[in-house]
């Protein structure tokens, strides 16, 4: 059987997808609002570029191997770079 809005309408198992996602709300007077929405926030895209998520598979191989130094506090985290010479 199709599915409703489907654009096969023949009949069988729907295999149609429909990428476009929205965020749906039910306004008090009955009415629902279809707003568009993106799969991953606008904020977090750059996560998510070709760019960065080498680094971020460097990083995790960096946390597999265990090369990777844990702090106590921020303070702790800092006082290496306290101790750079400045020149």
């Amino acid at each position: 059987m199709a599915c409703s809005g489907c654009p096969q309408r023949s009949g069988g198992d729907c295999t149609w997808t429909n990428p476009a996602q929205v965020e749906i709300t039910e306004r008090d007077d009955g009415v629902l609002e279809l707003r568009p929405s993106l799969p991953i926030p606008a904020e977090q895209r750059w996560f998510w570029t070709k760019r960065q998520q080498p680094r971020e598979r460097e990083a995790d191989d960096h946390v597999a191997a265990q090369r990777v130094t844990v702090h106590e506090d921020g303070r702790a985290l800092l006082e290496p770079l306290d101790q750079l010479d400045p020149d």
